[in-house]
């Protein structure tokens, strides 16, 4: 499995040369989803992202 950001290279190069799946950084998702919350929101949004990376399945 190869974790990173979604840069387009890498995850085609993990299917095509590596032959494995490819999973989003969980930094890289809380940092993108932030630029889309407003200040007074962003916290608000970062519990309901630990929220869910919290849940078992």
């Amino acid at each position: 499995m190869v974790i990173s950001d979604t840069h387009e290279g890498i995850k085609a190069a993990t299917v095509r040369v590596l032959s494995t799946t490819w999973q989003r950084c969980r930094v890289h998702f809380q940092r993108n989803a932030l630029t889309h919350a407003g200040k007074s929101s962003r916290r608000a949004v970062l519990a309901f992202i630990a929220t869910a990376f919290a849940q078992p399945d």
